[in-house]
């Protein structure tokens, strides 16, 4: 039972660190597009959930961003609280 439970959690958390990947992809995405912080700070909210915590800084002709997703913590704390999804874009 103890296995099962901590594979689904451990499912439970790959799942969410691959939409807080995508979340950081689309910020970054939208960040080059539109080149508004705002827009793409709603873009990884609307993927990754309105409690993802966003960065969003900018460099010589690049933007980066971070995604933090918070992960329902497992009873005996082996699976991580929170991951992170990177993503950079290249301003044209």
């Amino acid at each position: 039972m103890v296995m099962a439970v901590l594979l689904m959690m451990l499912a439970r958390a790959v799942t969410v660190e691959m939409n807080c990947q995508d979340a950081a992809s689309a910020a970054a995405r939208v960040a080059v597009v539109s080149g508004s912080d705002l827009e793409a700070r709603a873009a990884a909210q609307d993927a990754a959930g309105g409690d993802a915590n966003v960065s969003i800084s900018h460099g010589l002709k690049r933007v980066n961003v971070v995604v933090s997703c918070r992960v329902v913590p497992d009873p005996m704390h082996v699976l991580p609280m929170a991951v992170v999804g990177k993503a950079t874009g290249v301003v044209q």
